[in-house]
């Protein structure tokens, strides 16, 4: 679940904070990768750093190539992206 967005995240999909925090992730990923998405977040939970790249919806239908690093930090799973 997002529980805060950085303002170039809403920036580059097209959403406002409030139209994603308390969504899933994958509500917004392209449905191809949600697969290797999932196993990147299998991954991090237990442990380990996960690179991955994968794809988003924007709000207008197009998609966006994302980029990511994520890794555990206690309970939760920090990440961040590129485009």
């Amino acid at each position: 679940m997002f529980q805060r967005v950085n303002p170039a995240w809403t920036a580059l999909l097209g959403y406002q904070p409030e139209e994603l925090i308390g969504h899933h992730i994958n509500e917004f990923i392209v449905e191809e990768d949600h697969p290797c998405t999932v196993d990147a977040y299998l991954a991090a939970a237990g442990g380990q750093q996960v690179r991955i790249v994968n794809r988003y919806r924007h709000k207008n239908g197009a998609q966006h190539w994302i980029s990511w690093v994520a890794a555990p930090a206690g309970s939760k799973t920090y990440a961040t992206g590129r485009d």
